[in-house]
């Protein structure tokens, strides 16, 4: 339906912002609101729904990622 069309587009944007924010960045309270979000909750279900992962894990799981393709060395 149009409200779950919207709000992938709202997720891909929480995807980028949160891709760019360095790595010792906490959240900022009202994140969800940036990307068009009322609430929290709808939030987080919504981006867990759409990503496999909360918020907090994907941004984890994004700085684990560039700690390892950082440190790789070339032969």
């Amino acid at each position: 339906n149009f409200n779950n069309y919207v709000n992938e587009f709202r997720i891909k944007e929480a995807v980028r912002l949160l891709s760019e924010v360095p790595e010792n960045t906490r959240f900022v309270h009202g994140f969800y609101k940036l990307v068009g979000f009322q609430s929290r909750a709808s939030f987080y279900r919504t981006f867990r729904k759409v990503t496999g992962s909360t918020p907090a894990e994907f941004k984890r799981k994004k700085t684990a990622t560039k700690r390892i393709n950082g440190n790789r060395k070339s032969f």
